[in-house]
C-alpha cells in the first residue's frame, strides 16, 4: 500500500477544512456571546433580576452559545488530532515525537494510530 504525502493529504485537507469551518462558525458565536454577556451585565447593573434578564434574552442564549462553541471545537479537535498524528507518522516521526507535538502520551498516540480512520461527523 502506498504511503507518504499523497496518502495523507486527503484526510488532512478535509480535517483542515473542518477546522476552518468550525472556527468561522465559532467566531460568529463568540461575537454573539460577547454581545449577550455585555447586555446581561448592563441589565444587571440597571437592577434587573436574573430571571428578568433570562426571560428577555434573545435566542440562542448565552449558555447555548457557550455550549455550542465548546462542543463544536471539541468535536473538530477530536477528528483533527488522529488525522494529524497519522500524517506525522507517515512522515516518519516516532510515536514519542508525535506525542510531544500533540501534548499527549506516546501511549495515546499508539492508540490513535491503531484506531480506524475518522468518521465524518456533522458539525452542530
Amino acid at each position: 500500500m502506498p504511503s507518504g504525502p499523497a496518502v495523507t493529504e486527503q484526510p488532512m485537507a478535509g480535517a483542515l477544512d473542518q477546522i476552518a469551518e468550525a472556527a468561522d462558525e465559532t467566531a460568529l458565536d463568540q461575537q454573539r456571546l460577547a454581545r449577550r454577556a455585555r447586555s446581561m451585565t448592563r441589565r444587571r447593573r440597571l437592577g434587573w433580576s436574573w430571571s428578568q434578564i433570562l426571560e428577555r434574552e434573545r435566542q440562542p442564549g448565552l449558555l447555548i452559545l457557550l455550549t455550542r462553541s465548546a462542543r463544536r471545537l471539541h468535536e473538530v479537535n477530536g477528528r483533527f488530532r488522529p488525522a494529524f498524528a497519522k500524517a506525522l507518522g507517515d512522515e516518519g516521526l516516532s510515536t514519542r515525537q508525535i506525542a510531544k507535538t500533540l501534548g499527549v502520551t506516546h501511549q495515546r498516540i499508539s492508540a490513535m494510530l491503531k484506531e480506524p480512520g475518522p468518521k465524518p461527523t456533522p458539525l452542530v
